[in-house]
């Protein structure tokens, strides 16, 4: 084994002291230059081959990069989309519901109308007048269009939409809700008399022949006389309609 002498310690030190000393008067200067330009060569050809490889490897690691954050967006939206159907169909599910469930395919935003298309249709029982629900039983709309494997949806807020609609207290004052616009909602034809506040859910009547009762319509925002007999109550959605993806056709127990 090799054992580390005093004497060779001190030689090493000495050697160590002396070059220091000669390459500070400059004296050992050329033959460092000397050992520079031997090993240049070798230095020009490595950083210029790794200059080559970097921007080839730097572009393929961001596109594997970029790829990874899509693929990883697309499994969100994927699994929120599972997420949100998976408790619609367990809430219809619960009320002993008939329905078909689906996914929106589109916002359909006419000049006549606001709605969605939807890819459910006549192969799974919808038709002309049913109602369309979202999470937590929340109705969006009816069915005003039909065919064999889609169907139009017109929203709530569209103006030529009307629910026949009851507020969900012990009253359980009736009216009718109507679209303003594509934007908001409102409960018309309230009696004056009537008990109602701000912070009450309207919900579906049962008085329409195709929708059920108890579908959750909206929150009362405002309430405002309209005329001497009535009063109305402006609704707050209880749903972004711009975000809806999963959403269900009820269907009548007797079709």
């Amino acid at each position: 084994m090799f054992k580390f002498s005093p004497k060779l310690s001190i030689i090493l030190l000495a050697v160590s002291v002396l070059l220091i000393f000669l390459h500070y008067f400059e004296i050992t200067t050329f033959f460092e230059n000397l050992i520079v330009k031997a090993l240049s060569p070798i230095q020009t050809f490595v950083y210029s081959f790794s200059a080559k490889l970097n921007p080839e490897t730097d572009e393929r690691c961001g596109e594997k990069y970029q790829n990874l954050i899509i693929e990883n967006e697309k499994l969100k939206i994927t699994v929120a989309e599972y997420d949100s159907l998976k408790k619609l169909v367990n809430l219809l599910a619960k009320e002993d519901y008939k329905y078909a469930a689906g996914m929106v395919l589109s916002r359909d935003i006419a000049s006549d109308y606001q709605g969605l298309i939807i890819n459910v249709g006549k192969k799974d029982g919808a038709r002309v007048g049913l109602p369309v629900v979202v999470e937590d039983g929340i109705l969006i709309g009816k069915i005003f269009a039909v065919s064999d494997e889609y169907s139009k949806v017109v929203l709530l807020t569209d103006s030529h939409s009307e629910t026949a609609a009851t507020i969900n207290n012990g009253n359980k004052t009736l009216g009718i809700v109507v679209g303003e616009h594509g934007q908001n909602i409102k409960m018309e034809l309230i009696p004056n008399d009537a008990n109602v506040n701000v912070g009450d859910i309207a919900v579906t009547s049962g008085l329409e022949q195709d929708v059920p009762k108890g579908l959750i319509i909206g929150e009362i925002a405002k309430i405002q006389a309209s005329s001497s007999f009535f009063k109305t109550a402006y609704l707050k959605l209880l749903v972004t309609l711009e975000k809806l993806s999963s959403v269900a056709v009820i269907i009548p127990i007797y079709d």
